[in-house]
């Protein structure tokens, strides 16, 4: 039996990259899916023909999570078919490059809709039914660029940085609904990490690739905080520059005043899984890694 075993969750972005590596983590553990794409329609069936042989329930849709109908949409229908909402992964989003004084207004609403909008959109959608069940977990997702200054983001960190307010907030407001909103902030190699290789070098800007690691090697970590009786509140994933070495690391920071409230160890038994088997991974692969 899998840790998530009855439970239907709802992902974001989930075409490729890290949404397409958590969509395959939750469905190893037994949970069904709604997978969620916007433009790249044959990738998206593609996941879910990974999905499907695996022995996952499983639905996919093309959504614009910056358009509210289309999301009260996807969460009507999942709610129908399932009847309930266990579990919301806010992934989608989009990258420009370009320095701030380059940022178009056009650019600039584009990146705020997708990210900050569309978590507020997917976040808002579920919760009627999450409260009902008096359970959810919602797991938003950051950038290093949030918490640290980095070149060519402005656009994409100010959201990212909305997002983390965003969801402090709104985890206080359901604390007394049992429902749990965290931020993972991981670091993968996906299309993002490429425009920023690509950028870097363009501008003349030094550094090493944001990050050579897999997105299966990050999945474990949203499985970590979705499992039952989860302990973890929030997972940050940078890499810490010491010297000339670039170590990679697994933060546990403790968002959630209801998880400090049952006085739950956050570096638990699920929490140390998911650190050690990333920085498994880690070492075997990594000579440097850096924040994006």
């Amino acid at each position: 039996m899998g840790r998530l075993d009855g439970r239907v969750a709802i992902i974001t972005g989930a075409s490729r990259g890290i949404g397409r590596a958590v969509a395959l983590a939750f469905a190893r553990e037994g949970a069904a899916l709604a997978i969620v794409g916007v433009r790249d329609r044959e990738a998206l069936e593609g996941v879910q023909q990974e999905l499907l042989a695996l022995g996952a329930e499983s639905i996919s849709r093309m959504v614009d999570v910056g358009r509210r109908p289309e999301v009260d949409a996807l969460v009507q229908e999942v709610g129908e078919r399932w009847g309930r909402i266990d579990i919301l992964v806010n992934n989608a989003g989009i990258l420009r490059m370009a320095r701030f004084e380059d940022i178009t207004e056009e650019q600039w609403d584009e990146t705020m809709r997708v990210h900050l909008k569309g978590t507020f959109n997917g976040t808002q959608a579920v919760l009627p039914m999450m409260k009902r069940q008096r359970s959810g977990k919602i797991i938003n997702l950051i950038g290093p660029a949030a918490l640290r200054p980095s070149n060519g983001v402005s656009d994409y960190a100010s959201a990212k940085g909305g997002i983390i307010t965003l969801t402090s907030n709104v985890a206080n407001e359901m604390k007394p609904h049992n429902i749990q909103i965290n931020c993972i902030s991981p670091v993968a190699d996906t299309r993002m990490t490429d425009a920023i290789a690509e950028y870097r070098e363009r501008e003349g800007i030094p550094g090493a690739r944001p990050s050579p690691v897999p997105p299966e090697a990050v999945a474990p970590a949203f499985v970590s905080v979705v499992v039952p009786a989860a302990i973890v509140a929030a997972l940050f994933v940078f890499g810490w520059q010491m010297g000339v070495a670039l170590i990679p690391f697994l933060a546990v920071v403790a968002l959630s005043p209801f998880l400090m409230r049952k006085r739950i160890d956050v570096l638990g038994s699920r929490a140390r899984e998911a650190l050690g088997r990333l920085n498994a991974h880690a070492v075997d692969t990594i000579q440097g890694m850096t924040e994006i």
